[in-house]
């Protein structure tokens, strides 16, 4: 199902950003549940509970609070598993957000690769909307924030990885 926002179609979303760490870090902040919390999150979203089983398998289980005093104060499950584990190299792993019943509300597959160049790391991602298993309209609002997200998170980890958060 491809949903669409605005006449777009919205299933996948890649970006690609040089990060100033050496890639055994970046590995790091991938796959050690401290410092993930820190980072896999727009901005004003804390990560209060998070735990990282990282192995093929492997369960993922966060816990997002949005911001105080908005329509996002409240807590969001993620849950997902880690279908490939190339340490330090690939991730890649589905993660599903849950209504507040439990119930999933979209699949993402999400690939990661890091690359090593000179002390510092490339980092690309590709996340992929497998299933929507909530009326389009419903999904809408959250894919449609899903390159701010991204983009906010991303931040987020050049940040950790700079010691600044």
């Amino acid at each position: 199902m491809i949903i669409t926002v605005k006449g777009k179609p919205i299933k996948e979303l890649s970006m690609m950003r040089m990060l100033d760490a050496t890639r055994d870090d970046v590995w790091k902040a991938w796959v050690t549940p401290a410092m993930f919390a820190r980072w896999w999150a727009p901005k004003m979203v804390s990560i209060p509970e998070c735990r990282l089983d990282v192995r093929k398998g492997g369960a993922i289980h966060v816990v997002m609070h949005g911001p105080k005093g908005t329509d996002f104060d409240m807590d969001m499950q993620v849950l997902g598993e880690y279908k490939e584990v190339i340490s330090p190299k690939r991730l890649v792993f589905v993660n599903s957000p849950l209504d507040g019943k439990g119930k999933p509300l979209f699949d993402v597959l999400e690939t990661v690769e890091l690359e090593e160049r000179n002390g510092k790391t490339k980092l690309s991602i590709n996340a992929k909307v497998l299933n929507v298993f909530i009326q389009k309209e419903q999904a809408a609002p959250f894919l449609m924030g899903m390159d701010q997200g991204f983009a906010e998170s991303m931040e987020n980890l050049a940040d950790v990885l700079k010691g600044e958060k």
